[in-house]
């Protein structure tokens, strides 16, 4: 026979049992949305970063001398194919994402200008998963400012 003891802690295992169990159904939920979050705010940095180095590489190349537009442009669009998603969900190949491409004053300034490269990206050309739970930027951009090379004018 079973005391009034083991009867009473029997009740309590079940109780105690049930509680973790309704703490597991509200925690576990609560954890995999914190995990989805951290992947995509990580995707996001890791794109933006992508864009940084497009830039970077579009006024590299623009401040050297002789440098043309279709120069600059084609360094930034080189970089650019690495950043978006290189696949959809049914496996096939996605195009480079499309960016909107400016440089400031521009290729033709003298020596010792200081030339800047912007590039903007939607956002939504660039998500991991086209949706979100997260409050995500509509569109990303990159500045990257350097001097131009050559022999400064007298």
């Amino acid at each position: 026979m079973m005391s009034d003891r083991a009867i009473r802690n029997s009740g309590n295992n079940r109780r105690r049992l049930g509680l973790a169990m309704i703490e597991a159904a509200i925690f576990i939920p609560l954890l995999i949305l914190l995990l989805c979050g951290v992947v995509e705010y990580g995707w996001c940095f890791i794109k933006y970063q992508g864009l940084n180095n497009a830039a970077r590489e579009g006024v590299r190349t623009a401040i050297r001398e002789g440098a043309t537009d279709a120069q600059w442009q084609a360094a930034v669009d080189a970089v650019l194919v690495t950043c978006g998603r290189d696949r959809d969900g049914s496996g096939n190949q996605l195009p480079p994402p499309s960016a909107t491409r400016t440089l400031t004053p521009g290729v033709g300034s003298p020596a010792g200008t200081q030339l800047t490269c912007t590039v903007r990206v939607r956002y939504s050309d660039l998500t991991l998963t086209n949706t979100s739970l997260f409050p995500l930027p509509s569109q990303l951009t990159a500045i990257a400012r350097m001097s131009k090379e050559g022999p400064e004018a007298p």
